[in-house]
């Protein structure tokens, strides 16, 4: 998970893609939240639909960006420093 493009073709992979990147995540406890995230964590995923038609491929596209950002509570409720 270093930001490397992975191919997905089933559901299990999803799953172990995201246990995987949650595994890596570094997270700390503060007064508003027992565990708090301390790193921004970005998943894009991109669905491509390939039909033939004939002697022409066409490639359709979709991508889709869910984005954590870290901390993102307020500071003054969280006391958080530094």
């Amino acid at each position: 998970m270093t930001g490397e493009p992975i191919m997905i073709s089933s559901a299990e992979d999803i799953m172990k893609a995201l246990i995987e990147g949650n595994k890596r995540r570094t997270t700390e406890s503060t007064v508003a939240n027992e565990v708090s995230s301390r790193s921004h964590a970005v998943l894009s995923i991109t669905v491509e639909n390939k039909a033939k038609d004939g002697l022409n491929t066409e490639v359709r596209a979709s991508k889709l960006n869910f984005i954590d950002l870290a901390g993102s509570e307020r500071a003054a409720a969280t006391q958080n420093r530094g």
